[in-house]
């Protein structure tokens, strides 16, 4: 015997939300298991090349970003976003 309505019935909201939470906590504790921490560990260093590897070599773009990580350069935008949340145009 069958029923229908059961078969044809959507999942409910939040049991969907709990498969996903739960998705996502297992995806978590991946890093901690041997393969996975291998793939992190890969993924990370390729990662951290790729951003940084245009750093490594001395020139213009290497001292571009170290003076834009300076505290002279962070003055800018801390005098710019006041302006920006209240509003105000920039040239005034």
């Amino acid at each position: 015997m069958s029923c229908p309505d059961l078969v044809h019935k959507p999942i409910p909201r939040l049991l969907l939300i709990g498969y996903v939470v739960a998705g996502l906590a297992f995806l978590a504790s991946l890093p901690w298991s041997e393969p996975g921490r291998q793939f992190w560990q890969r993924l990370d260093e390729h990662t951290f090349r790729w951003l940084n590897g245009t750093l490594a070599d001395p020139g213009a773009w290497q001292i571009l970003w170290a003076l834009a990580n300076s505290r002279r350069a962070d003055v800018v935008p801390a005098q710019l976003l006041p302006r920006l949340v209240r509003g105000r145009p920039l040239t005034e």
